[in-house]
């Protein structure tokens, strides 16, 4: 709805005691026609583990106030903080994997490639979606653009995001099993040589 620059009304609240959030985003003026998203909610898992999505109480009305069909889409969200082993020794940082894939396994950093990789998979006919949260004491690059990830030895797009800390990459696949493999410009840089835990 912002896309096509009509002013929304947004409303949000949470009760985390039941696990319970609401939303709601309302036209303000024009009305918009056609297919597509109309409300996207980002939520942050605070640790690591499982979470199930599941949508209820969705109305959508037209101008009239007339029910539209439409479609909600139940999810179980993965949040996995690996370990990084460098040179047979475990680092004390991690990199965090946001994924709706069911199938998260065989992390590992390789310091001379450059690069993370990791397995993902679901059922087949879905959309998967992972969201890598790399320190920039692992990998880094001096910008963006020098971020690459690789799916299946195939070059894929993706949405990157950087903080003075870390690196965010945002990558959406359908699922079968992939071979992720994100790759930056610097590995481990001489200024963030790791502390190790015994």
């Amino acid at each position: 709805m912002r896309n096509a620059g009509i002013p929304t009304l947004q409303t949000f609240g949470n009760s985390s005691l039941i696990g319970h959030v609401y939303a709601a985003e309302a036209a303000a003026f024009d009305a918009v026609s056609g297919s597509g998203i109309l409300l996207r909610l980002n939520l942050t898992m605070l640790d690591s583990g499982h979470s199930s999505l599941h949508s209820y109480d969705t109305t959508l009305m037209n101008v009239n106030f007339g029910e539209i069909p439409h479609t909600t889409e139940d999810r179980m969200f993965i949040l996995t903080s690996y370990p990084v082993d460098y040179n047979g020794e475990i680092a004390d940082f991690n990199v965090d994997i946001t994924s709706n894939s069911t199938y998260l396994t065989s992390f590992s950093f390789n310091d001379a490639g450059k690069y993370i990789s990791f397995v993902v998979g679901g059922d087949h006919n879905t959309v998967g979606y992972s969201n890598v949260t790399i320190p920039e004491n692992l990998l880094d690059a001096s910008t963006l653009s020098e971020w690459h990830v690789i799916v299946d030895d195939n070059a894929t797009v993706f949405l990157a995001s950087s903080s003075d800390t870390q690196t965010s990459i945002y990558l959406i696949y359908n699922h079968s099993l992939h071979t992720i493999r994100i790759t930056g410009s610097a590995a481990i840089p001489s200024s963030h040589q790791p502390s190790f835990q015994s």
